[in-house]
């Protein structure tokens, strides 16, 4: 198989040392959300006691493994270069996608646009198929819990302590079970989550909603507007839901 290392020097000229290169990463459950997001992920599923899979010998490797791999490799640096020039100007269709999965695929879909009609479709259809990297993180989930409260309620400003109480009350998402605390997300780490997003809590009045009105009462809270941006950005397309929401009540 052609390296990301190698694509590079064919596609983008010679640069020095090799400057990256594939990895392959294995474990039980998946990595951070980071690097899951800039990885392909093969899922690998317990075999049904139907199943027959050839074993890999448990001391030492097949005699000619060695060999197999030395001619896989010399076959993809051939083709690599071969194709040099194909490689250098031919742009993957990648208009599908969205923005990370195509950086994901782009060297795996130039690979399939230039092996045959047959293997591009193949590999397109591939990238686009739902997997655990569009799975959303913490990040969207809470910005979308966000959005359904404030839609719900229908107002424009809410208090920190109304806000927690409205996100635990979320089945779906996983602020009830937040790190196995036996109360869940709490006020500090739901602060710390939104100041991460570039937003934190100030003093507002609430009164009818959208105003100012003239009241000393004043309790820390989030502003609707404070959000918008985000919500414009990562919930693009997205329709706010009706959801459920705490007994706690909003100052009027």
């Amino acid at each position: 198989m052609l390296t990301s290392a190698e694509y590079v020097r064919i596609r983008f000229g010679h640069m020095g040392d090799d400057c990256f290169g594939c990895k392959c990463w294995g474990q039980i459950n998946l990595p951070d959300d980071q690097l899951v997001s800039r990885s392909l992920v093969v899922t690998l599923l317990k075999k049904k006691s139907s199943e027959k899979v050839k074993s890999w010998p448990k001391v030492g490797m097949p005699a000619d493994v060695g060999d197999q791999f030395l001619r896989l490799q010399r076959q993809a640096l051939r083709w690599a270069q071969d194709n040099a020039e194909l490689i250098r100007t031919t742009q993957p269709d990648v208009a599908t996608l969205d923005n990370r999965l195509q950086d994901n695929w782009f060297p795996l879909l130039m690979i399939a646009t230039l092996a045959s009609d047959k293997w591009k479709p193949a590999a397109l259809k591939a990238a686009g198929i739902e997997g655990v990297i569009d799975e959303p993180g913490d990040e969207i989930v809470m910005l979308r819990d966000l959005r359904n409260i404030f839609h719900t309620r229908n107002i424009d400003r809410i208090p920190s302590r109304v806000l927690l109480a409205d996100l635990l009350v979320q089945a779906d998402s996983p602020w009830m079970r937040y790190e196995k605390q036996p109360d869940g997300l709490s006020q500090h780490q739901l602060g710390a989550k939104l100041r991460k997003i570039g937003v934190r809590s100030k003093p507002l009045r609430y009164g009818k909603q959208g105003e100012l009105v003239d009241t000393k009462r004043q309790l820390k809270g989030y502003d609707k507007a404070w959000f918008q941006n985000s919500f414009d950005r990562h919930l693009a397309g997205e329709k706010p839901e009706e959801v459920d929401v705490s007994s706690e009540i909003v100052p009027s």
